[in-house]
């Protein structure tokens, strides 16, 4: 895997600049394709990034023209590498309760999840749900691998907390992005959208597509995470999936996107 995932915990001495520094690129190319999926989906005028890193998710949808963007992270994020103002971080262990009240329109938290501990987890998802109506989500499945991974779940495992909570799952992005190899194969694996009832009341093309989501395909595993578990040519689809595929016939993408 040519760039691990950000190790999400209050143990900063394992993260030098030169990590940082290291991350930065794939989480700019990734941000770069996704943020305009979900500013068409949603149209937040204000995000907040919970494990957050340098910031670059953030600076992405700053860029796209959200007024009001706001990271937490670690105290070992260095100051000067951040990628959106000093006064758009907020340092926080996210293991805790976290130090804001404030509400936004969107919360994204990307391949974090995984390295919090097991008990913290409803925490950490009523979190989010309190944050904003709709949650951009992703967190490493089983057998993934990374740096300090300690609570690999599956997506349908996160999606029944959520559910839970009253967030539906959507899966819109993913679609999208399946077989862009500009955006990291988690990302491209694991994200999926939340949405409240309050949210999905007030944006029929979200309410849509929450309609169109299968659960039962909430737990898909991309070819590229087999491809680097077994060392082997990376797989399209079809081939992954072979009886799935012939048999749906790529309805699972039209049918999520409404192209059915």
């Amino acid at each position: 895997m040519p760039e691990q995932p950000l190790e999400k915990n209050d143990a900063g001495s394992s993260y030098s600049r030169e990590f940082f520094a290291g991350q930065r690129e794939g989480s700019d190319r990734s941000a770069q394709r996704v943020v305009g999926l979900v500013m068409d989906l949603v149209r937040p005028h204000s995000v907040v990034d919970v494990g957050c890193g340098v910031g670059a998710w953030l600076a992405a949808f700053a860029h796209a023209g959200v007024e009001r963007v706001l990271g937490l992270d670690g105290d070992y994020v260095p100051r000067d590498m951040l990628k959106v103002p000093s006064e758009c971080f907020v340092a926080a262990n996210l293991r805790e309760p976290l130090p804001i009240q404030e509400r936004f329109d969107l919360a994204i938290s990307l391949e974090v999840a995984e390295h919090l501990p097991t008990e913290v987890a409803d925490r950490f998802v009523d979190t989010l749900c309190g944050l904003a109506p709709v949650v951009l989500f992703s967190a490493a499945i089983p057998l993934q691998g990374g740096t300090g991974h300690i609570n690999e779940r599956a997506q349908s495992w996160w999606a029944a907390k959520f559910r839970s909570r009253g967030f539906r799952a959507i899966d819109a992005i993913r679609p999208e992005i399946w077989d862009d190899e500009s955006v990291r194969f988690w990302y491209r694996q694991n994200m999926l959208v939340y949405a409240s009832d309050e949210a999905l009341g007030a944006n029929s093309r979200l309410r849509a597509l929450a309609d169109r989501t299968d659960p039962r395909m909430l737990d898909v595993v991309h070819p590229h995470l087999l491809s680097h578990r077994n060392e082997q040519p990376i797989l399209g689809l079809s081939e992954f999936f072979p009886r799935w595929a012939r048999r749906t016939g790529g309805r699972w993408r039209r049918k999520i996107l409404g192209k059915a």
